[in-house]
């Protein structure tokens, strides 16, 4: 909700006419992502000496407790060698070719081309936070393989990807409550994208986007099994095939699921490692 406000504001600046700039770099346009963030799985037990501290095990798999004053254990769980799910915003920046550029590649002197940028809002949430006063991390989109996209949306596609889930009922409920537009064609309304190029998207853009998320699947599938062996946990990721024997992306509900039962497997494995094994033997996500 944080990066989709971010994104809500900044688009409703540029139609009001600043232009935004990274890096010195005229920004085109504004997205987001819809991906899972990994820490690459790391064994259990005490770093080696000299490794930097805080120790990149308490960053990728974190559990936080708390009880009030009945007594009754909250639990946190932050594993992010298993995956957590995360937004972020994308930025199309402008390259600017040179003569000589243009010569090479073939393209007009004048003409202009884009690069792919990405802007983390909530790094603390996965221990990223940079060792500066900035709360804030950029980079260029092939430059970090931790953060594995789902789905990245443009324009209206943005507000679509944001609108409330029937499953969000208590977020529905607090909506209902104020005088904000909450229907995706009330946003669209409000931010100027009813009738805008933006509005609709390519029958190109569709077909990229569905290759995007069977990628994503894959490449989270990948990962995820490869944390659960690393961290010796007794649960797998099923791995469908097509009838010829090739490889299939898991889907949604599978990946749920397996990743449900390893990270309730690394809380039971912590719990009873600070011993609270009888809490451990209750606990449930």
């Amino acid at each position: 909700h944080v990066v989709g406000a971010a994104w809500a504001v900044l688009h409703d600046l540029r139609r009001r006419g600043p232009e935004f700039r990274l890096q010195g770099r005229h920004v085109g346009e504004l997205g987001l992502a819809h991906g899972i963030f990994f820490w690459d799985p790391l064994l259990e037990g005490p770093e080696p000496r000299g490794r930097a501290s805080p120790s990149g095990s308490l960053r990728a798999d974190a559990l936080g407790l708390c009880s009030g004053s009945d007594k009754r254990l909250v639990m946190f769980p932050s594993f992010t060698s298993l995956g957590v799910a995360h937004t972020w915003l994308l930025l199309r920046v402008e390259i600017e070719h040179g003569v000589d550029a243009a010569k090479q590649d073939g393209a007009a002197e004048d003409e202009r081309y884009w690069e792919e940028f990405c802007a983390d809002l909530c790094p603390g949430s996965l221990g990223l936070l940079p060792p500066s006063p900035l709360l804030t991390r950029s980079w260029a989109a092939v430059g970090e393989l931790r953060f594995v996209p789902r789905r990245s949306v443009w324009g209206a596609d943005v507000v679509h990807s944001l609108a409330p889930r029937p499953s969000d009922a208590a977020l529905i409920a607090v909506l209902s409550q104020t005088e904000l537009p909450t229907s995706a064609e009330d946003v669209l309304g409000t931010l100027g994208l009813v009738g805008d190029r933006e509005a609709t998207i390519a029958s190109a853009e569709v077909a990229a986007s569905v290759e995007e998320d069977a990628s994503g699947r894959m490449e989270v599938g990948r990962r995820l099994q490869r944390a659960i062996l690393r961290l010796g946990l007794p649960c797998s990721l099923p791995e469908p095939a097509d009838d010829g024997g090739a490889p299939l992306p898991p889907d949604d509900a599978a990946l749920e699921a397996t990743q449900k039962a390893a990270v309730a497997e690394l809380m039971r494995r912590k719990l009873r490692a600070v011993g609270l094994a009888g809490v451990a033997d209750r606990a449930t996500l």
